[in-house]
């Protein structure tokens, strides 16, 4: 089989009249006791070094290296070789090294420049998003708020005629029966029926005031305490339910 594929290094003269690198003909004796080229017996004791192909080979590879490597694989092979540099091929050497130094900075900073810049442009979209769908969510809130005021205007309205009736109907005990009907009807339903609850005039308050006087008279003041105990409690229960519809429409919108 061939050896010294390349150029050979550290050559090495055979008996019979061959050259080739050390490494590579040693290795073949290993295996084989016969020349590589002319398949003579040959063995390790018969190999001799031959320094002028060397020396001619050394030179060939350093001409070649000089045509086409790059100063700094010249001034690398230079210092393997041994050879004396100057001052001069020194200087050129750091201002090309300072010149490829400064570079591949350069690049870098282009690259991290570059990843820095997408990451803002992804950011920037991320937040507008955000801020797109805060200001749809305050949009309808605001529209909620004015349906509200709305409404709350109306109730407030309707409380003011429903007073209006009952002072009217106050100042005229002795109205017609159909007027009396006609207030009935028109309240009905202006407020909820918690309003017993509060002083309104429900059927109990109206019951309350169909009794005469002597049974006015007997309400015991513990009667009255515990309606005091009662009003409080429900104040607490109204209280409570307040809260607990806050708390629900807060996880609503939120």
């Amino acid at each position: 089989d061939p050896i010294c594929m390349q150029i050979i290094k550290d050559a090495f003269l055979t008996s019979c009249g061959h050259s080739f690198c050390y490494m590579c003909i040693v290795t073949h004796l290993h295996n084989k006791s016969d020349c590589p080229c002319c398949s003579h017996y040959l063995t390790t004791a018969q190999l001799y070094p031959n320094f002028l192909l060397d020396k001619l080979l050394k030179k060939t590879s350093a001409h070649q290296i000089s045509k086409t490597a790059s100063p700094v694989e010249q001034f690398r092979h230079s210092i393997e070789q041994g050879r004396e540099v100057s001052i001069k091929e020194l200087d050129v050497l750091s201002t090309i090294l300072a010149e490829k130094k400064r570079k591949l900075e350069q690049e870098e900073a282009e690259r991290n420049m570059q990843i820095l810049l997408e990451f803002l442009h992804m950011l920037k979209k991320k937040k507008v998003d955000e801020l797109n769908e805060i200001q749809n969510d305050l949009q309808y809130i605001k529209e909620d708020v004015n349906a509200v005021e709305r409404h709350r205007i109306e109730l407030y309205r309707a409380r003011d005629r429903y007073s209006m009736k009952l002072r009217m109907l106050a100042d005229d005990p002795l109205g017609s029966k159909s007027r009396s009907s006609s207030v009935d009807r028109n309240t009905i339903g202006l407020f909820p029926s918690s309003r017993s609850a509060h002083g309104g005039l429900a059927s109990g308050n109206l019951m309350y005031k169909k009794m005469d006087g002597s049974q006015r008279k007997d309400v015991s003041v513990t009667e009255l305490n515990s309606q005091h105990m009662s009003q409080s409690g429900l104040a607490v229960m109204r209280k409570k339910r307040v809260h607990a519809q806050f708390n629900d429409l807060q996880e609503c919108y939120l």
